[in-house]
């Protein structure tokens, strides 16, 4: 039971080091767009900064629109594929300060009368917000590309009317034509397999940089690496090496354990036998 105990509990050491590991690298990701993603945006250089992040990158913005009003700021919109995913990159900015509605959200329009609401990330930034959409997962249960027929921004404000309270939308953004992508031209992870870099750039397709990301911020990966070392050796020695006192038991005598007279109890006894003798004789 001791070795299966301990397997287990190893087991779990390597399941939440293996998580604290992915956790360190997206914060560790995040901290570089957000630093380096802010100065490209002030120095009118974010389209450059963010294309460069993805393996693959259309050369072609789908979207790039200047938005004015009650909110300013640019839109842009392109595809690109990292290792793992082909995406389309949402992305809002203003270098004078971003200042957008509390509530509000992309809608993409899908073939067959689909649409999703997609939230744009918290980077934390005060320049640009952006969200990345894995184009093969945007509705659930989706096991092939779609066309994206329409995207928009949304205001979500809530009106009361006569002490009844509704959510009341307001397009912020609508594309103005009848097909964003169309669903061939999304896979560019299997488009880059079968063609060189060169061929890449005649289909309109440029590869991007390494960005060193963890060479800056590693220490964000060795402080949650130790914080989590000393738990597990806290919770090591807890478990397995503290000594622990033993429980107090009772004596419970046997049957030939003798046992010490109380000499108070005799004490008594004797004097009870003198004060008995004594009635006697003088009843006599």
């Amino acid at each position: 039971m001791k070795f299966i105990g301990r397997f287990v509990f190893g087991l779990l050491v390597v399941l939440a080091g293996m998580n604290i590991f992915l956790f360190s690298y997206v914060d560790m990701t995040m901290s570089y767009l957000l630093k380096y993603g802010n100065l490209a945006v002030e120095e009118d250089r974010s389209d450059a900064f963010f294309n460069s992040t993805y393996v693959y990158y259309s050369e072609n913005l789908l979207i790039n629109e200047t938005i004015t009003g009650d909110y300013d700021f640019r839109l842009v919109a392109f595809t690109g594929s990292n290792s793992s995913e082909n995406q389309l990159q949402v992305r809002i900015e203003n270098k004078n300060g971003l200042e957008m509605p509390k509530d509000y959200t992309i809608r993409l329009f899908l073939e067959g009368d689909e649409k999703k609401d997609i939230p744009f990330y918290d980077t934390a930034s005060k320049l640009w917000k952006a969200s990345y959409i894995d184009m093969k997962s945007i509705l659930k249960d989706q096991k092939e590309y779609k066309d994206i027929l329409d995207l928009q921004i949304i205001e979500f404000k809530s009106v009361t009317t006569d002490g009844e309270t509704e959510k009341v939308e307001t397009i912020l953004y609508d594309y103005e034509g009848t097909l964003l992508i169309d669903n061939e031209d999304m896979d560019i992870i299997g488009l880059s397999n079968e063609n060189t870099p060169d061929m890449m750039r005649l289909l309109g397709y440029r590869k991007g940089t390494v960005h060193d990301f963890f060479k800056e911020f590693q220490g964000i990966l060795w402080r949650n690496m130790i914080i989590f070392m000393i738990i597990v050796g806290f919770i090591t020695w807890l478990v397995f090496f503290r000594k622990r006192k033993p429980k107090a038991q009772g004596f419970v005598p046997a049957n030939n354990t003798p046992i010490k007279e109380n000499l108070n109890v005799r004490a008594i006894e004797e004097v009870k036998a003198v004060d008995n003798d004594e009635n006697r004789v003088t009843k006599k």
